[in-house]
């Protein structure tokens, strides 16, 4: 009888793969470009292109989601508190005042849906901004007053516990500039922790520093600052797109080809900008008929290393008679 040992020796080839680039919800101090889009059939896409160091993103959305109708008022801002940017509608109803809606958002993505919503403003105080007005961290519903000729009001109702809306009046109020202004946004211009009022008359920008003790500001002007041209084929902006604390004047321009092309000029903790565009573009972000927000909406996903292991079969054998 012969007797025979085989020996099988299988090879194994291991390939190290690191998975980079993708996207998650958070805040890393680089604000973002967010449009929102008609998609086809009158409802509302939102569309995310990420920041960062070297400037605005590629042009290409980085997340995408669902909310709402065109015809809504649309605004981003931590609700609920956790550190996610969330979605808030303003919808106007037939019964003469508008509605909040909020979709919260997680680390995954955009939420599916509203999760809170309330009544807030009326035919004469319209949705503007959702943020934070008094150090609590919920991103409170402001309103203002439409534009003409008169002085504009602001009055703003503070989120409740876990980021729910409520049906009310204001908790806050008070007039600055006039409704011939362009509203650039609330932020935290100065770095001092609070909560801003910006606007443009023309080309010159101005901002009321908000108080410590929450709420609005006391209506004066405390820096000014000329950037940029007029026109309707402008909107401005106010965020912190280089992540050192303060708030930096944007612009986004429709151009030639019916695509909006943004420039930044920074702020320093003397003022306004004085060197001009400062942050450039690496593509368009957004074209006519698009909602143009400026928020910091996404974080880089920390880089997934990954062994991959790929089997290369081979066989040894030994015999013994």
């Amino acid at each position: 009888m012969e007797a025979r040992k085989e020996m099988l020796v299988v090879s194994i080839m291991l390939i190290l793969a690191v998975i980079t680039n993708a996207a998650q919800l958070g805040s890393d101090g680089y604000a973002d470009r967010v449009i929102v889009r008609d998609d086809g059939n009158g409802n509302a896409l939102w569309y995310v292109d990420q920041s960062g160091p070297d400037g605005f993103g590629d042009g290409q959305a980085d997340l995408v989601g669902g909310f709402g109708l065109m015809t809504d008022r649309h605004m981003v801002g931590d609700v609920n508190g956790d550190g996610y940017a969330d979605r808030v509608l303003g919808r106007y109803n037939t019964a003469g005042y508008w509605v909040y809606w909020a979709s919260f958002s997680s680390s995954t993505g955009f939420g599916d849906g509203a999760d809170t919503n309330g009544s807030f403003g009326g035919t004469g105080l319209v949705p503007y901004a959702v943020a934070d007005l008094d150090g609590d961290g919920l991103a409170d519903r402001i309103g203002t007053s439409i534009d003409g000729s008169n002085n504009r009001n602001y009055v703003a109702n503070k989120t409740g516990v876990g980021g729910t809306f409520t049906t009310g009046g204001g908790d806050w109020q008070k007039y600055w500039g006039g409704t011939n202004t362009s509203l650039a946004g609330m932020f935290d211009v100065n770095n001092d922790g609070y909560t801003d009022r910006v606007d443009a008359f023309n080309n010159n920008w101005r901002v009321d520093f908000g108080p410590s003790s929450g709420g609005f500001g006391d209506s004066a002007t405390d820096w000014t600052g000329y950037f940029g041209g007029t026109g309707d084929n402008i909107t401005r902006h106010i965020g912190d797109v280089n992540n050192d604390g303060y708030g930096d004047r944007i612009l986004a321009t429709l151009n030639g080809e019916g695509n909006y092309d943004w420039i930044a000029s920074f702020t320093t903790p003397a003022g306004f900008g004085t060197a001009g565009v400062e942050y450039n573009q690496l593509a368009p972000f957004g074209q006519t008929g698009d909602v143009v927000i400026l928020h910091d909406v996404l974080v880089p996903e920390p880089a997934t290393i990954a062994l991959l292991a790929f089997g290369g079969l081979g066989a040894v054998i030994k015999r013994k008679k």
